[in-house]
């Protein structure tokens, strides 16, 4: 079962990705870039419609519990690793600037994953398993710990607003409905004081690594520059793949240098993206999607399903990470969360069917 307005909104955005109307207008069309944008954006939600069409309470266990084992691991070697620091990872094989990235003494990559940002997403859906779907047990205690030490060690700002608003979610299942919205009022203040500020943060770092090859260390351009300098390209968008990540692998694909990609411009959120690539409508469609799906989490909440809890704290990770990162492009983000939100919704739905056979019965 997939549900209509969510599979008719997909595809309404995937076909304003694909016709690229502002890429049309601009002279970029079809480009390579606009490849990638369109992949990009497509697999993800694919996969969400998979998880919809195919998912189970069967499934769903499988994949939290896959999901659950690997987080640990992950964590811990990324604990593991902040220990050790930078020095001992490149004795023991690593290179720097391609395994290990540091700012001045800050360790500011994670081995399993390309970067803490990733590292701090996946860690955060195995919050989300421990917090709202795996019973009172050393299990959660474990899943719940390792993920909360390993979000500690990648300072990743942005995730401390996270985790601010799954413990609102949290408190408002225990019907502390009062203190909840406190918490989540407070996280949806600091999310959008940080979309405000987003202009000014910059590249932080260039690193020279050869004679002739510079890499900008966990840089960061003018989001709102880069979407609103020109507001007549804010209806249809710039044109897709012509800023962001799939602009980038463009580039790498066309043997662009490295000096020549750092400079290559980037939307470091998942809405400005969006609204760079397909412009006010595909933003609105984002919203739609994101809202759809939370309304179905919420209906699956308010009877009982912890399927239903589980879907809306994935929900609130991904489009909180989202402010900060371009996140509904990147993995484990958008692919591994809406797969997640997919088979948790497919599940509450099942269990909604088996109910209501039993009531008839």
């Amino acid at each position: 079962w997939i549900d209509p307005r969510v599979a008719l909104a997909v595809v309404a955005l995937l076909g304003l990705y694909v016709v690229n109307l502002g890429g049309l207008l601009g002279g970029t069309a079809f480009e390579a870039g606009w490849f990638h944008g369109v992949r990009l954006v497509a697999e993800p939600l694919i996969l969400l419609l998979v998880g919809f069409a195919f998912g189970g309470r069967r499934t769903l266990r499988w994949a939290i519990g896959s999901l659950c084992v690997t987080a640990v691991l992950v964590a811990l070697y990324g604990i593991y690793q902040q220990l050790v620091g930078p020095v001992a990872l490149v004795g023991m094989g690593y290179e720097y600037e391609s395994q290990v990235r540091t700012i001045g003494s800050r360790l500011r990559s994670f081995g399993t994953l390309d970067e803490p940002f990733a590292y701090a997403a996946f860690l955060l859906f195995a919050l989300c398993a421990a917090l709202f779907w795996l019973r009172r047990s050393r299990l959660a205690v474990v899943v719940g710990s390792a993920a909360t030490i390993g979000l500690v060690t990648s300072q990743v700002r942005s995730a401390a607003i996270v985790s601010l608003a799954l413990l609102g979610l949290w408190l408002a299942r225990r019907r502390l409905v009062a203190l909840a919205g406190f918490i989540i009022a407070s996280a949806v203040v600091a999310a959008a004081t940080i979309l405000i500020v987003l202009p000014g943060a910059t590249q932080t770092q260039t690193v020279q690594t050869s004679e002739s090859t510079y890499l900008t260390v966990n840089g960061r351009t003018e989001a709102w520059r880069v979407v609103f300098t020109d507001p007549g390209a804010l209806p249809l968008g710039k044109g897709v793949g012509i800023v962001g990540t799939a602009a980038e692998r463009a580039k790498r694909d066309a043997g662009v240098g490295v000096t020549e990609e750092r400079n290559a411009t980037a939307v470091d959120s998942g809405y400005f993206a969006a609204l760079a690539d397909v412009g006010i409508a595909g933003l609105v469609l984002i919203l739609l999607i994101l809202g759809r799906l939370a309304q179905l989490a919420v209906d699956a909440a308010r009877d009982g399903k912890r399927e239903g809890w589980l879907a809306l704290a994935l929900l609130v990770t991904l489009s909180f990470d989202a402010i900060t990162r371009s996140s509904f492009t990147a993995f484990p983000t958008a692919y591994l969360g809406f797969l997640l939100v997919g088979l948790a919704l497919a599940a509450a739905g099942e269990e909604t069917t088996g109910d209501t056979a039993a009531k008839t019965d």
